[in-house]
């Protein structure tokens, strides 16, 4: 018994948020990192909920069960994936399903390829 709760716990992990830091000084244009974003959710089948200057906001349902819904703030320094919710990924007190930190990581690299830009941990 202990060990099936323990085993339970542990694909549970702290939510992630990645950033995205661009190069000092880039010329990539606010434009740019948009299209970025937006050609990035489509592989990985990434809804685009919204899009506003500045943030992009995209949902994901896999197998009818897991949902996720992120925003993904940009400015001309940084872009970060942020956690806006979820449903089948056990969210609870900052923590979820450790799949959601995969699919977050995955869209992050896009991200980067998306922009040129060498991938980071």
């Amino acid at each position: 018994l202990i060990v099936s709760g323990l085993a339970a716990c542990s694909t549970l992990q702290p939510v992630d948020t990645p950033t995205i830091e661009l190069p000092p000084g880039s010329a990539i244009s606010d434009p740019q990192i948009e299209q970025a974003i937006l050609n990035a959710l489509n592989p990985y089948r990434w809804h685009v909920a919204q899009v506003q200057p500045g943030g992009v906001q995209a949902d994901i349902l896999v197998r009818e069960r897991h949902q996720a819904a992120i925003t993904i703030d940009y400015n001309p320094r940084d872009i970060f994936i942020r956690y806006r919710g979820s449903q089948g990924l056990e969210y609870k007190n900052g923590k979820i399903h450790r799949t959601y930190n995969r699919w977050v990581k995955y869209l992050k690299l896009e991200i980067e390829h998306q922009l040129n830009l060498p991938p980071t941990p």
